[in-house]
């Protein structure tokens, strides 16, 4: 088996469980940029062939009243789990999303991290369906990041629409109280939100120039950054 996997299959592998799964357009981009999109589903035909990912059928759904074509999404096996030799505690059954809505937020927060990892920071990373609850508080991030030579992760949330009042409020405080996170990170998809949560913090007495909190506009992480790519389309 080992002879037939490629360096480049073990990276799809990993990035695969390190994101629950990929759709086949972030594969593309990230894996075989410039290739033939035939090139592309044949080598992951051959991948879920070979027992190493399985595939879900998506095609197009509605959110916000734009057409959002996926097509398949990827996600690794437990066999591909135990050839790489990933850590027990990574072999837990995914949790699929309930929803387009969570299917869309959880591909957004894929490429995010990609380009968090590709321009800032060397660091391991979970999103939450990975996340064991091992953590202190009651809170579950839709992301932590581990960089080098730190004790404890960053958590990363990302707002693609916004949330009451009530609900920032309970999540800034149990986040400024909880000892898990060496900090927060805050990634809004539009103006409004960050303009909301900038008033709900003030309101608390909370700078929103605080070094535990930091809080960005999803569109830092992509100026300049293929913005004709298909990957980019899950905007």
């Amino acid at each position: 088996m080992s002879a037939e996997i490629t360096p480049r299959d073990r990276k799809l592998l990993c990035d695969c469980i390190s994101s629950c799964f990929l759709s086949f357009e972030q594969i593309h981009w990230r894996f075989f940029r410039g290739r033939a999109e035939s090139t592309v589903s044949n080598r992951l035909k051959a991948l879920e062939k070979k027992g190493m990912i399985k595939s879900q059928k998506v095609g197009i759904f509605i959110h916000n009243g734009i057409p959002k074509q996926i097509n398949r999404i990827y996600e690794a096996t437990n066999k591909a789990k135990r050839f790489l030799h990933i850590p027990i505690d990574f072999r837990q059954k995914t949790k699929s999303p309930k929803s387009y809505v969570a299917l869309y937020h959880d591909l957004v927060l894929n490429d995010v991290l990609y380009e968090m990892v590709q321009k800032e920071i060397n660091f391991d990373f979970r999103v939450s369906s990975n996340i064991k609850s091992n953590l202190e508080t009651d809170i579950v991030p839709d992301a932590l990041l581990y960089p080098e030579n730190e004790e404890k992760p960053i958590a990363v949330e990302l707002e693609l629409t916004a949330k009451s009042e009530k609900r920032y409020r309970e999540l800034f405080l149990k986040y400024r109280f909880s000892k898990d996170f060496s900090k927060v990170i805050y990634i809004c998809g539009n103006q409004n939100i960050l303009k909301k949560i900038e008033r709900i913090l003030r309101d608390m007495g909370i700078s929103f120039e605080d070094r535990f909190m930091s809080f960005k506009l999803i569109d830092d992480y992509f100026r300049g950054a293929r913005v004709k790519s298909k990957v980019k389309s899950h905007f």
